[in-house]
């Protein structure tokens, strides 16, 4: 499990430092090595704006990360197009509800790991429903 931020000054875009950046690619080498699963997190999509997309995007297809889960979009619920593939990285949008939405709050991720793949699964985390129609499976 990798966990990265954007070093930009605004809340718009996704910036990432060459530090960051060659730790990450330092991370990504070790788990290829050892063949691990490699799973990111960020709050900021990485189709968004900033000069770091492209860049970040080709060093985990580069490493054959296995998923890329961020926040930063608000008021809708989990649905499939949450589940998208960018320039080659698989990745999930968990979206926050504010106070403005129309829907029950709750909804998250969980992520099983197996010998040969890994399943995301919805869950509403309040009333403990899960979203079957959301079932994805990847293989390794």
């Amino acid at each position: 499990i990798i966990c990265l931020t954007s070093e930009a000054e605004t809340t718009w875009e996704l910036e990432i430092g060459e530090e960051q950046f060659a730790w990450l690619e330092d991370v990504l080498q070790e788990a290829e090595q050892a063949d691990a699963p490699v799973f990111v997190f960020n709050h900021f999509p990485i189709r968004f704006n900033g000069g770091a997309s492209d860049r970040l995007a080709a060093l985990l297809t580069e490493y054959d990360a296995d998923l890329y889960v961020h926040g930063h979009y608000h008021d809708h619920p989990i649905y499939a197009g949450n589940f998208y593939n960018w320039n080659g990285v698989d990745s999930v949008n968990m979206t926050r509800p504010t106070e403005m939405t129309l829907f029950e709050p709750g909804e998250g991720i969980v992520i099983e790991v197996y010998e040969d793949e890994f399943v995301v699964r919805v869950r509403n985390f309040i009333t403990g429903e899960w979203k079957e129609d959301l079932v994805r499976t990847y293989e390794f």
